[in-house]
C-alpha cells in the first residue's frame, strides 16, 4: 500500500561513511559558526573539524571571498548530486544541468514544516530582495522537499509562491530524495509516518551555497540574517564574475 496507509512506518538509517570509512565532516572557519544538522537528531551530524585560517592574502578569488563571508567554508566541496527531480510545474529538473552558470542556494525541507523551513525561506527571500539586480541575476534559489508522502508539485508551488515565485521547488520519490541527500553525505535519520495526523520530516537545518561549477563550497545556518546572506552572496558573486574565479 501507499506510505499513508496501514501501521506507522519507521525508516532506520545512519550516516553514510565516506570511502575512508569516516563520516563526512564540515569545516568551521570561526567559533560560533553553525554546522549543518539533521533534525530531530542533530547528534548524527555534529562532527566537525576546524579549518585552518588563511595567513595573509590569497590569489584564489574564492578564498578571498571566504575571508569576507560569514558562511562556513567546507573543507571539501560537495558536488551537486546528479539526480533529476520534478519541479513545481511538473517538469523534469536536472540538479546538475539546471543549476549551471549560477550561484545556487539550496535548502532541504518540506511544506508542512512548522518552524525552520518557513523562517529560513522567508530570510532567503528577504536576502534576495536586498541584492543589486546584477547580483540577483547570478543567484538561483532551490528548495528540495524531502516529504515525498505529502509534497506534490502543486503543493510545493503554492508554498513557494508565498516567499518568491522565482524560487525553484523540486520533489521526487523517496528513492530519488535519498540519492540526493546521499550525494551530499547525508542519509535520513529515523522518523515515523503515522496512519493519520501531523508528523515532522527530518532535514538539514542549513543552506548549501554552490558556486557556478556546481560545487557546494559554503553552508549558512538557518539563523543567519537576511543581511548576512545578501552580503555573502554579493561577495561570492563579485569574486566569481569580477575577479575571475
Amino acid at each position: 500500500g501507499s506510505r499513508g496507509e496501514g501501521p506507522a512506518l519507521r525508516r532506520t538509517v545512519a550516516r553514510r561513511p565516506s570511502p575512508v570509512s569516516t563520516p563526512r565532516r564540515f569545516g568551521r572557519l570561526a567559533a560560533g559558526t553553525p554546522v549543518i544538522m539533521m533534525r530531530p537528531h542533530p547528534v548524527l551530524a555534529a562532527l566537525s573539524l576546524f579549518a585552518s585560517t588563511a595567513c595573509g592574502g590569497s590569489s584564489n578569488p574564492i578564498e578571498r571571498a571566504a575571508n569576507q563571508m560569514s558562511a562556513t567554508q567546507f573543507i571539501q566541496p560537495y558536488d551537486m548530486p546528479a539526480v533529476t527531480l520534478t519541479d513545481q510545474d511538473g517538469e523534469a529538473f536536472d540538479l546538475r544541468l539546471d543549476t549551471r552558470d549560477q550561484i545556487t542556494v539550496l535548502f532541504f525541507g518540506y511544506t508542512s514544516c512548522p518552524d525552520i523551513c518557513p523562517i529560513t525561506m522567508a530570510s532567503v527571500a528577504r536576502a534576495v530582495s536586498l541584492l543589486e539586480p546584477e547580483i540577483r541575476s547570478h543567484v538561483g534559489v532551490l528548495f528540495v522537499s524531502l516529504d515525498a508522502n505529502r509534497d506534490d508539485p502543486g503543493r510545493v508551488k503554492e508554498w513557494l509562491s508565498t516567499f518568491d515565485p522565482a524560487f525553484v521547488g523540486v520533489t521526487g520519490t523517496q528513492e530519488q530524495l535519498d540519492q540526493t541527500l546521499e550525494g551530499l553525505g547525508f542519509v535520513m535519520p529515523p522518523y515515523e509516518i503515522p496512519a493519520e495526523g501531523f508528523y515532522e520530516v527530518p532535514h538539514p537545518a542549513s543552506l548549501f551555497v554552490f558556486t557556478p561549477e556546481r560545487l557546494g563550497r559554503f553552508g549558512l545556518g538557518h539563523e543567519t540574517t537576511p543581511e548576512q546572506i545578501a552580503q555573502d552572496l554579493t561577495v561570492l558573486s563579485q569574486a566569481w564574475w569580477q575577479d575571475g574565479a
